[in-house]
């Protein structure tokens, strides 16, 4: 941008009318880090309208996290980091618009704790949004200011391994029922078995001893007859 061509943005200008948290989601959500990209002053809207759905979405606060979002939770961490240590702050920005979506949908809701979880990551690049979720401001406590600046302990997570997984259940190679399974059991062969035979759409294909398995873990299952 040019003085001599009065095109140029005023950053001033722009955090007195769309906020600071607005204004630096939407530059590190314009692309790569290291290029050249147009400034387009009505697309920081959408970064606007992003901060009031996590304002929303916030306030919906359980005893226990939802065990898929707590899965989506220890993915959005490391996809986070991964953002922030290699500069790519939109992957990273686009990380937490998908996680907020999930978590906007029915009987999904996290518990306190993982509630500032989600606002340590969101802090990186809206702290004054990631402040008002910890029922702060920008003279927020130092109990809060703590709370924003220590990253996640994924080992805290919990409900993780409550997430269903589907496994495909074919016989002969033709798919002919799904089953349900925790993470847990996705990955023991010998228990997917048992459930497999214990359920009626599965084992009426079943004649006798199947003479090889091929078990996928936590994909598929293939009995050959």
């Amino acid at each position: 941008m040019s003085k001599s061509l009065g095109n140029v943005v005023n950053p001033d200008d722009m955090v007195a009318k769309y906020g600071s948290d607005a204004v630096r989601m939407y530059e590190m959500f314009m692309g790569p880090w290291e290029q050249s990209i147009a400034w387009d002053s009505g697309a920081i809207s959408g970064q606007v309208r992003f901060l009031g759905r996590v304002r929303e979405t916030v306030k919906r606060v359980g005893a226990k996290t939802t065990p898929i979002m707590a899965a989506k939770l220890k993915t959005l961490v490391a996809r986070v980091e991964d953002g922030v240590l290699n500069q790519k702050f939109n992957t990273a920005i686009a990380g937490l618009m998908e996680f907020v979506n999930s978590w906007r949908e029915p009987e999904m809701v996290l518990s306190k704790e993982h509630r500032e979880m989600f606002a340590s990551l969101l802090s990186l690049f809206a702290p004054e949004t990631a402040y008002q979720i910890l029922g702060g401001n920008n003279q927020s406590s130092n109990s809060n200011n703590q709370a924003i600046l220590s990253w996640p302990d994924v080992s805290k997570i919990e409900g993780v391994d409550e997430v269903s997984v589907t496994i495909a259940v074919q016989v002969n190679g033709k798919l002919r029922s799904t089953i349900h399974v925790t993470r847990n059991m996705a990955n023991e062969e010998t228990k997917v078995v048992e459930l497999i035979m214990a359920d009626e759409r599965g084992k009426k294909w079943i004649t006798g001893e199947p003479k090889k398995v091929i078990w996928v873990p936590g994909k598929l299952i293939n009995m050959v007859l």
